[in-house]
């Protein structure tokens, strides 16, 4: 099964990888994992004074903090994942892979703000679920 985890290196990512690591069911019998994090875009202003490279190296670094980490664990764990980064809104960004990439499913936390937290600030979690086509399991 080609499976999109969507991680953040948050507490919630950390949650999500180890209910992954402790039921890799999920996974199917030839699982094809990708975890996936997506450094959000500096404010406009925030471009000021840097080059192309230098906001580059920006994203790859925090790609990299995120990524790194996760992946030898889940290698320690036998669950073999490739790694992928993009920089923008998460929400769009996840649902966007996850069709583009031809995903069977895709994985991620939930960070449970509540009702009137989500309403002032919007969701990722929910931007993905209602732009999705992809099967998705939200980890809370």
């Amino acid at each position: 099964m080609k499976t999109l985890i969507a991680v953040d290196g948050s507490k919630h990512t950390t949650r999500l990888i180890a209910y992954m690591v402790e039921h890799p069911e999920l996974l199917g019998s030839k699982p094809d994992v990708t975890l996936f994090t997506v450094v959000p875009e500096l404010p406009a202003q925030g471009y000021v004074g840097f080059t192309a490279e230098e906001l580059y190296n920006h994203v790859e670094k925090e790609a990299d903090a995120v990524l790194n980490t996760l992946v030898k664990f889940m290698h320690s764990h036998e669950i073999f994942a490739k790694r992928k980064h993009t920089s923008g809104y998460p929400g769009r960004a996840i649902a966007q892979e996850a069709t583009e990439g031809k995903y069977d499913l895709v994985l991620m936390g939930n960070r449970g703000h509540g009702t009137v937290l989500n309403m002032v600030l919007g969701s990722e979690t929910n931007y993905v679920l209602t732009h999705c086509k992809v099967p998705l399991l939200i980890v809370h």
